[in-house]
């Protein structure tokens, strides 16, 4: 057998041994377990739908209209809310960055005095 056969399967092996350490490693388990309740929060949100649906309290244009307006809140359009999801009020917004590049971009929004000219 060649080099390279041998060199595959010991990598395979590797692979093998580094994915079972990490499939019971506990960020494993506390990905599973944030998967498991993503999923019964979406089952609740669905439910809530049905009922809303089902006594005409929402149409589902209704819904879009308003999960629209609350994505877009916190100033980005990218189908997440960070804000209180029982007052629909937005997070406040994260504060700017302290870089020069922003020191640079405040600096050149201030009216600054111009320098008095020397009079001899």
């Amino acid at each position: 057998m060649s080099y390279e056969f041998h060199e595959f399967e010991r990598l395979k092996c590797d692979f093998e041994v580094l994915r079972d350490s990490l499939s019971s490693s506990p960020a494993s388990d506390e990905i599973k377990v944030l998967q498991h309740e993503v999923a019964e929060l979406r089952l609740y949100l669905a439910g809530l739908i049905k009922v809303l649906q089902q006594k005409n309290t929402v149409t589902l244009p209704e819904l879009q209209e308003w999960l629209g307006f609350l994505d877009q809140s916190d100033g980005a359009k990218d189908h997440e809310f960070r804000g209180n999801p029982l007052t629909g009020q937005p997070a406040k917004p994260a504060q700017e960055q302290k870089t020069p590049e922003a020191f640079l971009n405040w600096l050149s929004t201030v009216d600054l005095p111009k320098p008095k000219s020397e009079t001899p």
